[in-house]
């Protein structure tokens, strides 16, 4: 029974009898826990963040200067956490940036519900999606304006923090990589490696009997003629917007190969891919130099920014892995173009810069160098260049 007590304020007294005291494990409170900030910026995204879980008896909660989390009861939503661990998905999106999903990891806790360390992930940066930078490159005369054919347009060096009056750092060599489609897995610089990786087409060729949409791991396919655990298959050649190399887990189906089969990918795909879609079993070429990553990549990255850019000129695929048993495989491009007839260039798929400078030169009038800040609210940047 808890005691009464008496407090006296002024000329009034009152008897009250508190509560028991909750133990912490027993009282609604942040349940995980993550900053979020733009890396180019260093700010709070301007946007809403939109915080979500699947995980029963939390909710979703989120701020606008940028923090986010899960709520709730401990001892309702992980009551056995005294002696099992558990795993929280928790996934936070916001307008034009790339998703970011984890699984918030807890330790079983011995003396749960007297006690309750919540799970703070810390400050977390969001990755921008990507933007396609686009323009005409002209020549300025007195007699009047031409567009330039034959001119190289190339960003030239990059910052993945926007500089501000009080930090003006020189741009980082232009080691960019872009990727069709974008990473896979969350990648970390201290161990992936980009390197060149071609391929051979084998004549095994089957095709998609179901729809395979963005995230789908289970593919029905035609026939398995050459399928295997490891193989690795190209979905949708025909279009270099859909094309995706995938590997093989595990194969599925009616003992003769000819026969219709299902097979499950290492990981599943990012694009949407339709019936009749031709999958072709591919050989892999001998790997090419390697390439350290100098910032982690986030899953659905469309470039990677490396220490180098060894043996990627002229690749039509690179393979992407940490030496386990993961390695993804992308078309790639770098970002140094051609304008057309009518002097139009257009650049691949950018994202993880802040500030660029893109230079255009046609190897007659001087050289020009933009310096340039991604608008990544469009999907589409306009940057026309004249020459002098």
């Amino acid at each position: 029974m808890t005691s009464r007590q008496t407090w006296t304020t002024d000329d009034r007294f009152y008897i009250i009898s508190p509560d028991a005291r909750l133990r912490p494990g027993r009282i609604i409170q942040s349940i995980v826990s993550a900053e979020f900030r733009d890396e180019h910026t260093g700010q709070a995204p301007a946007v809403e963040l939109v915080a979500r879980t699947t995980f029963p008896k939390l909710a979703p909660r989120s701020t606008v200067d940028g923090f986010a989390g899960l709520t709730g009861v401990p001892e309702r939503a992980l009551p056995f956490l005294r002696t099992d661990p558990y795993d929280v998905d928790f996934s936070v999106a916001a307008r034009r940036y790339i998703p970011f999903a984890t699984d918030a990891h807890f330790v079983n806790q011995p003396t749960f519900p007297g006690t309750f360390t919540r799970r703070d992930l810390g400050m977390i940066e969001l990755h921008r999606e990507n933007v396609e930078l686009l323009g005409r490159v002209v020549r300025v005369s007195a007699a009047g304006t031409a567009p330039v054919s034959g001119a190289t347009v190339s960003i030239t060096g990059y910052w993945l923090r926007i500089p501000t009056p009080i930090a003006a750092p020189p741009p980082a060599a232009p080691d960019l990589v872009s990727l069709r489609p974008g990473i896979y897995l969350n990648r970390s610089s201290a161990t992936a490696r980009v390197r060149r990786r071609d391929f051979a087409i084998t004549p095994d060729i089957s095709e998609l009997l179901d729809d395979a949409p963005a995230g789908t791991a289970r593919w029905r396919l035609s026939n398995r003629l050459g399928m295997a655990p490891g193989e690795i298959c190209r979905i949708d050649a025909d279009d270099p917007e859909l094309t995706e190399y995938l590997t093989v887990l595990s194969v599925s189906g009616s003992s003769v190969a000819g026969q219709p089969a299902e097979i499950v990918l290492r990981y599943p795909g990012r694009v949407d891919h339709r019936p009749g879609a031709r999958v072709e079993r591919m050989t892999a070429g001998a790997l090419g130099a390697n390439n350290a990553l100098v910032s982690d990549a986030m899953s659905g990255d469309a470039v990677v920014l490396t220490a180098g850019l060894a043996g990627i000129a002229g690749a039509m695929t690179v393979e992407i892995g940490d030496g386990g048993p993961d390695p993804e495989y992308h078309i790639v491009s770098l970002f140094s173009v051609t304008t057309d007839a009518g002097g139009y260039y257009r650049l691949p798929a950018l994202n993880r810069v802040g500030q660029l400078e893109l230079t255009a030169d046609d190897g007659v009038n001087p050289a020009v160098h933009n310096i340039m800040v991604p608008n990544y609210e469009s999907a589409q940047n306009i940057a026309d260049i004249a020459l002098t």
